[in-house]
């Protein structure tokens, strides 16, 4: 069966419909014409629960979904007979780019060849039998990867295949275990890993919900953000995020807050409901050091005015590590800026506890040796 149409910043909804048993369904996206914006596509299925996702940023435009495994960004189980409901919307900079023309070809049983396909990883964080929700992330939040007691390395804002990164899930987990990268939050737009290859290095799904009026990273979260039936996605649904925020108790984080075009402009966000403010993002972007320089300068202010709201470094990288921004000096790379957290063990759940607490530093080329000592006296009045 083709899908084949236009969307735009509306989420646009279709129905197709599997009528006969399949053991995989090869879905085949092509980009007809469009601007500067890319795709967003999602499929779920007849029980509403959310198989596919994927963004054509730099994504292969083959996606398996297998009773077993799968592609990146997929969510194996049982193919059910019936009506799934597909969903897409263009995503950009500006609304008047996101206009997308597609086709998209959905068939049971296609024809394979591997070559074309990312696949999951062993560590699968989704569970079709346990699935109480459209998708629910069973991430083990209390296991710790390391029990040390030290200050921990890593990246709040980062990018893969499964949206607009170059490199791939593998290619990401070679470059952290080769350059002491401790955690690594995976915050794709409008996307949620649902599983990753195993290594040592502590991989967290996580998410940077990217509208037109700014982008909010969310972290320790246990179900994905359903905006599809949101009228409004652009304007009203991180309203709605942070409203929940106060029952689910996920941490949130404001990326890159002033840098144009994709600077925070949400103006009736309360600052109680967020937790942390990314003050140095992508700093290898020539046009970065100005913005930055300007969210430091905005904590001081929230400082000031009493918010304890912390500041974070993240990355946001999308190259390969031979890759570099034009203008740029240096290559962007996966933490840098580093995030360092003082952790009792290295767990999600340990991380956003002390990054509530603000035991964070944000640090380029270095690493501090933060030691501190005191005595206490003791005064009596007789």
């Amino acid at each position: 069966m083709i899908l084949k149409g236009k969307t735009g910043a509306g989420i646009k909804k279709e129905s197709i419909w599997i009528n006969r048993v399949a053991r995989y369904i090869v879905i085949d996206i092509h980009i007809i014409h469009n601007s500067s914006g890319m795709l967003h596509f999602f499929l779920l299925d007849p029980k509403g629960r959310l198989r596919v996702q994927f963004l054509k940023g730099n994504a292969k435009e083959t996606i398996i979904l297998e009773q077993k495994g799968g592609s990146i960004g997929t969510y194996p189980g049982e193919l059910p007979l019936g009506r799934w409901q597909a969903y897409t919307v263009g995503l950009s900079d500006k609304e008047e780019y996101s206009i997308i023309d597609y086709e998209i070809s959905i068939e049971p049983d296609g024809e394979i060849n591997h070559k074309n396909y990312t696949m999951l990883g062993e560590e699968r964080w989704v569970d079709y039998e346990k699935e109480d929700d459209i998708l629910t992330i069973l991430f083990e939040k209390e296991k710790k990867s390391n029990s040390e007691i030290r200050w921990y390395r890593g990246d709040l804002h980062t990018h893969t295949t499964l949206s607009d990164g170059h490199m791939s899930p593998k290619e990401a987990v070679s470059y952290c275990e080769d350059n002491g990268i401790d955690f690594f939050f995976l915050t794709e737009h409008n996307i949620v890993h649902t599983g990753y290859e195993s290594t040592k290095v502590l991989f967290i799904p996580g998410i940077e919900v990217t509208t037109f009026k700014g982008h909010l990273l969310m972290y320790g979260f246990d179900n994905f953000p359903d905006f599809f039936e949101c009228s409004d996605f652009h304007s009203k649904f991180i309203y709605k995020l942070l409203e929940e925020k106060k029952k689910k108790n996920f941490i949130t984080n404001i990326a890159h807050p002033v840098m144009k075009p994709w600077d925070w402009q949400f103006g009736k966000t309360r600052l109680d409901d967020i937790d942390l403010l990314e003050l140095c993002n992508c700093p290898t972007w020539p046009p970065a050091e100005e913005a930055n320089n300007h969210a430091i300068e905005l904590l001081d202010l929230l400082w000031n005015d009493g918010y304890r709201i912390f500041g974070v470094g993240g990355s946001d990288n999308h190259l390969k590590p031979e890759e570099k921004y034009e203008g740029a000096e240096r290559p962007s790379l996966y933490a840098d800026p580093s995030t360092y957290v003082f952790c009792e063990g290295l767990s999600e759940s340990e991380l956003l506890k002390e990054l509530k607490r603000g035991r964070v530093y944000v640090a380029r080329d270095l690493r501090l040796d933060i030691r501190i000592s005191g005595r206490h006296t003791l005064y009596a009045r007789g």
